[in-house]
């Protein structure tokens, strides 16, 4: 009898291995790593080959069941808690965490396993709790996604010297806290920020939210009621998402000139700077409650949505080199273009930056034929930069006239420090 469980034995071993074939254990290591943790442990069924690799694997990938909003289970998280301290038992201790991806709907108490990860994700879907201040100092740490957690106030010193990445969902720093931007401060390699549905970013009244920082290359922002601004040389892309009843008083761009990709969409931006736009960039700004635009930099055909009431009016600073005779024609219907959407709305008064007089001056054909791009505007304030005054054409001003009909202009002089 047992030598026929014995033969059966190694028949179903030689079964399992026609279907899954021999492969070595870096090979089965690096599968292993794609799957859940869940999943990885099941495949020790698969063949002996299989069995125990899962202990060794650099990454922890485990979620509750269960989605937003469902009633709590305590059977349910009792298991899966019980599941996860087992897990850690008898995972290799002498193996690397790298990664550790962690959501489920209450906190597992010990987190010490979090002070040498270098990727962590943690995700509370129904109960907010308090990131442990340990964790707030880990050298190793260079990707860090946050949602559903708390962040108590600290006196100890905040640094992430190799964060790269950070995501924050849902995180409410506490009152009167620097937390948020000390983070930022002291993170000198982060590259990519993003944060949506924050809370206690700034110190009251304080509603500021200032990125400084010569390694970041894309920040996006959502639901977030702050105003934002980023002094960023090697920034390459920029979000902003709020909805019409988020307002957000002022949202300036500065020197960011590496930025090739800026997409905002918000309904209650009261005032936008861009400046320092590259010739690259491209752009979707759709904020149909703009007061003020403030654009330096180099135009595009269709940079900005139509702006509704630019009733505060705002600055044009427009680098672009004058146009050839080929060129011509482009250059002066993207002009146009660009002060209808931007500034057409605006009855106030603009303020017009002026490197070169043959930049703005738009042909008499074109004129002819084509609407006048700020047909509201009261009030032109017209400076010249270092250019001189004898140069000028008479066409030039003949020009100003025709693109804004009714203002009262003022011409002057400015200084090239722009």
């Amino acid at each position: 009898m047992a030598e026929r469980r014995k033969e059966e034995n190694v028949h179903d071993d030689q079964n399992a291995m026609a279907v899954v074939p021999h492969l070595p254990n870096l090979v089965i290591h690096h599968i292993l790593g794609y799957l859940p943790t869940k999943l990885a442990i099941h495949t020790s069924f698969l063949s002996k080959n299989w069995l125990g690799i899962w202990s060794l694997l650099p990454v922890i990938d485990l979620q509750e069941e269960g989605n937003d909003g469902d009633e709590f289970n305590m059977v349910e998280h009792t298991k899966f808690t019980n599941f996860l301290v087992r897990y850690l038992e008898l995972r290799d201790k002498d193996s690397p965490l790298e990664k550790l991806r962690l959501h489920m709907r209450s906190p597992y108490a010990d987190m010490t396993v979090l002070e040498s990860v270098k990727e962590l994700d943690i995700c509370l879907m129904n109960l907010y709790y308090y990131f442990p201040h340990n964790v707030l100092n880990a050298k190793t740490i260079t990707a860090l996604s946050l949602e559903c957690v708390r962040i108590k106030a600290t006196e100890e010193r905040i640094s992430f010297p190799s964060l790269k990445t950070i995501s924050l969902n849902g995180v409410e720093f506490g009152q009167k806290s620097t937390l948020f931007m000390s983070l930022i401060s002291r993170s000198p390699s982060i590259e990519h920020i993003s944060v949506n549905s924050c809370y206690g970013l700034t110190v009251l009244p304080d509603k500021l939210l200032t990125f400084t920082s010569s390694s970041l290359k894309s920040l996006e922002v959502s639901r977030c009621e702050y105003s934002i601004k980023v002094t960023a040389a090697n920034l390459e892309s920029f979000t902003l998402l709020a909805s019409e009843h988020e307002e957000i008083a002022e949202v300036t761009l500065d020197r960011c000139r590496n930025l090739k990709h800026i997409n905002i969409h918000a309904g209650c931006l009261d005032s936008l700077d861009l400046l320092g736009c590259h010739d690259s960039m491209k752009a979707t700004i759709d904020v149909p409650g703009l007061r003020f635009l403030s654009f330096n930099g180099y135009m595009k055909h269709h940079i900005i949505e139509k702006t509704r009431n630019l009733h505060k009016g705002g600055i044009v600073a427009v680098r672009d080199r004058k146009p050839t005779f080929e060129s011509s024609w482009k250059h002066f219907s993207t002009l146009s273009y660009f002060l209808e959407k931007g500034y057409g709305s605006c009855y106030a008064s603009i303020r017009l930056i002026v490197y070169d007089p043959e930049v703005w001056t738009f042909p008499k054909d074109f004129r002819k034929i084509c609407s006048p791009p700020l047909p509201l505007l009261t009030k032109l304030q017209v400076d010249i930069v270092n250019y001189p005054t004898e140069k000028i054409d008479s066409e030039f001003w003949d020009s100003l006239r025709w693109m804004a009909p009714k203002a009262i202009w003022n011409p002057g002089y400015c200084p090239n420090n722009l």
